[in-house]
């Protein structure tokens, strides 16, 4: 018997699947991880809640971890001492994010974006990333990203460039003025994620051509910093994974059309598609 966990992990949750000789035998969804705005004893924290409610009894023989905020050996390093304190007989291998929404797309070749809390791009070919762009946190990046938006939502509103019926509307949905937003944010220990979360307020305000100007603007921002930077673009598909990517998917396409982006798939979420291309690769390996 053959057993595999697989974790897709972003900045505000955790998708974890359990194949047993390939088939789907367990879906949990469990908070995110993120070693670049969490600390190593945040993550054991809350990695020990999840084994203790759905894993305590699970030795996998691997474990396939992708997450976002791990952009080099050091935040690797850090996710693999903790996984490996609760499974230390288990093959872990730690990918980033990015690897789980390319291998997702299933393509030989192209290139893919995520966009949620945050946001980051990637060329990649066989399964790999060649070349990154984007994903360097909220403080310097993040364009497009719910965290963008939802800042941007802020700032408009404190420099007074939006009607006052959406001042209102923000503040009837949050509770608080505009100012206490503002503080919240500031005093919040993620404040990405709280910015993030004031996203979903978008979708009911797309009738204002104001906001609707600049969520195009972002997304515009986006592709310029990332997908346009990548030589030969307009000659590749650009998958897109992501909340904010799905729910605003015409806004993105309109604002790929002017730069000659081919926009490929919308996935809210990689997960499913992750455990198709993982199920594929155990079959691979098996016919070997």
């Amino acid at each position: 018997m053959t057993t595999a966990l697989i974790a897709e992990s972003g900045a505000t949750k955790t998708e974890w699947r359990l194949l047993v000789d390939g088939k789907l035998t367990l879906s949990v969804r469990g908070t995110g991880f993120n070693p670049n705005v969490m600390t190593p004893d945040h993550i054991d924290q809350e990695m020990g809640k999840v084994y203790r409610e759905h894993f305590r009894n699970l030795e996998p023989q691997s474990l396939f971890f992708y997450g976002a905020g791990i952009g080099g050996a050091s935040q690797e390093a850090i996710m693999r001492r903790v996984l490996s304190s609760y499974w230390p007989e288990t093959d872990i291998r730690v990918k980033n994010d990015l690897t789980a929404a390319a291998r997702s797309t299933m393509r030989p070749e192209g290139i893919v974006c995520i966009i949620g809390t945050g946001s980051n791009s990637c060329h990649h070919r066989d399964h790999e990333v060649v070349a990154r762009r984007g994903g360097h946190g909220y403080l310097f990046g993040d364009e497009g990203s719910g965290m963008d938006l939802g800042r941007h939502l802020v700032m408009g509103l404190l420099q007074e460039a939006f009607p006052p019926v959406i001042q209102r509307f923000v503040e009837s949905q949050e509770g608080l003025s505009v100012y206490e937003l503002k503080l919240a944010i500031l005093r919040d220990t993620q404040p990405n994620v709280r910015m993030a979360r004031l996203a979903k307020h978008l979708g009911e305000l797309l009738h204002h051509e104001s906001i609707r100007e600049m969520i195009l603007g972002r997304f515009s921002a986006f592709l310029e910093t990332t997908v346009c930077m990548y030589p030969g673009f307009d000659a590749l598909h650009v998958d897109v994974m992501g909340s904010i990517g799905w729910h605003f998917q015409d806004l993105f396409r309109e604002a790929a059309e002017e730069r000659s982006v081919q926009v490929g798939r919308f996935l809210k979420d990689p997960i499913n598609d992750l455990v198709t291309f993982h199920q594929h690769l155990l079959t691979a390996q098996q016919d070997q």
